[in-house]
């Protein structure tokens, strides 16, 4: 696997290793600059079992986030949250509606098809399940009143 400066990634294991071969040179007096080495495989070692550490506590939590059976409905896609989207553009198309909502620090626009977009004015909130891609279908009442939900 490579690393984001396109080297190889070495196993925790691998460093620990490299280390004990460059403390063992020193102590044998082969090499002046093996003991630096050694302290470098150290580190990074170390470094790498955090981050070993820190992917193991984010994969806990993902698998412990799955939703609850009552909260599958018809309609609703395992594992999807609901999201709030905000209209920003009500287009010349009568059927599509640009919409924006936010995940953590992203802000994404997708295309939000209704039946009909007579109703809808710019800054109206909609809230419903994320699905695929970036043309969704709303599948639900349409406002009574323009401006109104």
């Amino acid at each position: 696997m490579k690393g984001h400066n396109g080297r190889e990634l070495m196993s925790v294991e691998e460093l620990e290793k490299l280390a004990m071969e460059a403390e063992r040179a020193t102590l044998r007096g082969d090499d002046s600059m093996a003991y630096m080495r050694a302290a470098k495989y150290w580190n990074q070692a170390e470094i790498r079992r955090k981050e070993v550490e820190i992917v193991k506590k984010k994969n806990e939590v993902i698998e412990v986030e799955e939703p609850r059976e009552e909260l599958l409905e018809e309609g609703k896609v395992k594992g999807r949250p609901e999201v709030e989207l905000e209209v920003i553009r009500v287009g010349p198309n009568p059927r599509i509606l640009v919409c924006r909502y936010k995940i953590l620090a992203e802000e994404l626009l997708v295309k939000l098809r209704v039946h009909n977009t007579n109703k809808f004015v710019k800054g109206m909130k909609i809230r419903m399940v994320e699905q695929e891609g970036e043309e969704w279908e709303y599948r639900g009442t349409l406002p009574r009143h323009k401006g109104r939900w």
